[in-house]
């Protein structure tokens, strides 16, 4: 078993064909997954936001139905009442800020109709594009504050 080895270097030339092919293979797998990977999460941001808008507006309509219910007791105990500004600030458990419930009553022409109540409900105050909500009512006048319901 004879075995000769040579010192020489390897002729020159290109670079092997394979070594590109696979480099340049290896690069479009990354370029594919980094774009989906992108993809991906910028979808996970989208549906973040609109799930934080979609709970931003149902705490609203929570304060605008809060502020209905209010405004009802407190127009069966006094007839007098007009409406008021009622603020909430986020120490009173609002998780995303402060809020605003803007209450006016408007006394109907005939007594026996009763009064239309409307509340407009904002939250939270501290964003540039807080939601509004608002509602509104007919309340009919009850003998009593217990009997307060509304439509």
């Amino acid at each position: 078993m004879n075995r000769t080895f040579s010192l020489q270097a390897p002729p020159a030339g290109p670079p092997r064909p394979r070594r590109a092919v696979v480099l340049v293979a290896a690069l479009v797998c990354v370029g594919v997954a980094l774009s989906l990977t992108t993809e991906v999460l910028r979808h996970a941001l989208q549906t973040r936001r609109a799930l934080r808008k979609e709970l931003l507006v149902r705490q609203t309509d929570g304060l605008a139905e809060a502020g209905l219910v209010r405004a009802a007791r407190r127009l069966a105990d006094d007839p007098a009442y007009v409406g008021e500004t009622w603020r909430l600030d986020a120490a009173a458990g609002l998780p995303a800020g402060a809020a605003e419930i803007c209450i006016e009553v408007a006394a109907a022409d005939d007594a026996a109709t009763g009064a239309s109540l409307r509340v407009i409900a904002r939250y939270p105050l501290e964003l540039a594009d807080c939601v509004q909500r608002s509602r509104t009512v007919r309340v009919r006048p009850r003998a009593s504050p217990e009997e307060v319901s509304l439509p």
